[in-house]
């Protein structure tokens, strides 16, 4: 939800809002400056969106307090939940969300475990310790401790026992 003091809108299309948003909601639009939102949101829409699916983003305005196109706002969102079930979207989002969910989880185990692998070898300490004074990028450290096989199956076998 956006309001009319929400500022320039180019800065709503710089953030990524235009390719991630399904419904546009310009509250308190009783505020000056609430009907040029909601013109441009559609301009920038009609212009910029992506043809991602078959969905056309709707751009709403409202009043909360006055319970002014409340109605319309849960009209949007039912329509929008009907698309989503009926495209096989909603699958589509909740296999991709689990898989962020699976990748996340093995990163997060695999970054403790290298902090700790970090702490007790000396090896990954050094390359560490040379990156951090600037004697080694990043980059190339990694590639190294990546194509050390010894470095990797101890940390490997670290891994199962954690």
């Amino acid at each position: 939800a956006l309001v009319p003091e929400a500022g320039d809108t180019i800065q709503t299309l710089k953030a990524g809002l235009l390719e991630i948003a399904d419904i546009f909601v310009v509250n308190k639009a009783d505020r000056e400056g609430a009907n040029y939102l909601v013109t441009e949101l559609m301009a920038m829409l009609h212009l910029y969106s992506s043809k991602r699916s078959a969905w056309e983003v709707p751009v709403l305005a409202t009043q909360a307090v006055n319970n002014i196109g409340i109605e319309e706002l849960f009209q949007a969102i039912s329509n929008h939940q009907r698309f989503l079930l009926e495209s096989g979207e909603f699958a589509r989002r909740r296999q991709e969300q689990r898989r962020r969910e699976f990748v996340e989880a093995v990163e997060q185990r695999v970054f403790s475990r290298l902090l700790e692998l970090i702490e007790r070898d000396g090896q990954l300490m050094s390359y560490l310790e040379r990156v951090e004074r600037g004697e080694l990028d990043a980059y190339t450290a990694s590639s190294e401790v990546l194509g050390n096989k010894a470095l990797l199956e101890s940390w490997m076998a670290g891994l199962d026992r954690a």
